[in-house]
């Protein structure tokens, strides 16, 4: 009986316990809601994970070297023929040229296996004038990264038909592009015997050929005015304005302008103005052998002319030095510009200078 009476006891000491615990518990969870921040309150809720959207990859900036009329005729090539190699012309600039993903410049004349008849001629003679490279200049070319080359120019029809025909042939085979308006003689490759491959750029009725890459997930598309040909301006403003919706860049590469002179003719600024209005990016001309007035036309630059890249050329300081530019293409983005200087030795090499 006594027993009984202490384990009655017990429950209800028990019970009461339990009692009062369950009304804090109560109090305290009522308090607690009424005073938790609502940002935290929200923590604690459960709810399903949101999944992380896949970021669309930014294409890398693309850096392009652009340069200006190559010569490897003449005294050029007398110096690399002592030298061993036409390696040795572009030597100097190699850390340079090999440090960006392309390099494109304005070949002076054609490619062929054929005898150069300029070597020890009468200077200002017709055959001074009259160039042919040796077919090694193709490898050299595309060693130096220089992997794109402009053929509109007032030289490369030195030899005919037969030598563009050459001409493509071995920058094919060394792996070099290229692009420019000849002539009306410069129809598609397949008639000039030329195979087809990835390096062939395609030929354009009255545009000429032009050339497209994609770099680094950006599309290039580069292409010529040639002043001393058939070559109208309409058709090219047409053509750049029929391309401009599905290429980032467009460049415009011109053979154009009077020798020697530092500021552009009125026709050419004319022609420069009516190519940027069509939607061209950037203009790089050749031809005058000095560098040429530089311009900002509706935030575009156009060079006007870099003057030489690899020449005989030295008679003044003017034709001696020599313009690189160094352009960093990144998308949505206005270019960015880095000029390089070079300089003309009478042992045949460019070699960098400060200016």
């Amino acid at each position: 009986m006594e027993r009984m009476k202490v384990w009655l006891s017990l429950s209800l000491v028990l019970l009461g316990l339990l009692f009062i615990s369950s009304i804090a518990f109560f109090f305290f969870k009522r308090q607690t809601s009424r005073t938790l921040p609502a940002d935290l309150a929200s923590e604690i809720k459960v709810s399903s994970p949101t999944p992380t959207p896949t970021p669309t990859p930014t294409p890398k900036p693309v850096a392009i070297i652009f340069g200006g009329d190559m010569m490897f005729d003449r005294h050029i090539r007398q110096k690399a023929q002592t030298a061993g190699s036409y390696d040795f012309i572009l030597a100097p600039l190699e850390p340079l040229l090999i440090s960006v993903d392309l390099v494109v410049a304005n070949l002076e004349g054609p490619v062929t296996d054929l005898d150069s008849i300029s070597v020890n001629s009468r200077p200002g003679g017709p055959r001074n004038y009259t160039f042919t490279f040796d077919s090694a200049v193709a490898q050299t070319l595309a060693r130096y990264n220089i992997n794109l080359v402009n053929l509109g120019n007032n030289h490369i029809l030195n030899f005919g038909e037969k030598g563009l025909a050459q001409t493509l042939a071995y920058l094919d085979q060394a792996g070099v592009g290229w692009f420019g308006y000849t002539s009306q003689l410069g129809v598609g490759s397949s008639e000039l015997g030329v195979s087809d491959s990835h390096f062939l750029s395609n030929y354009v009725p009255a545009v000429g050929w032009v050339a497209e890459r994609e770099i680094k997930g950006q599309k290039f598309l580069f292409l010529n005015f040639n002043q001393f040909t058939d070559q109208e301006t309409e058709p090219l403003v047409d053509y750049i304005r029929q391309r401009r919706p599905t290429i980032d860049w467009i460049i415009v590469m011109p053979h154009w302008d009077n020798e020697y002179q530092t500021t552009p003719a009125p026709v050419t600024r004319k022609r420069a103005h009516r190519l940027i209005d069509a939607g061209a990016d950037l203009i790089v001309g050749a031809h005058p052998h000095t560098i040429s007035e530089i311009e900002n036309y509706k935030e575009k630059k156009i060079y006007y002319s870099l003057g030489n890249f690899v020449f005989d050329q030295y008679f003044e300081p003017a034709v001696r030095k020599g313009l690189l530019v160094k352009v960093k293409f990144s998308l949505h983005q206005p270019p960015k510009y880095q000029e390089v200087y070079t300089w003309l030795d009478t042992n045949g090499q460019t070699k960098l200078i400060n200016d």
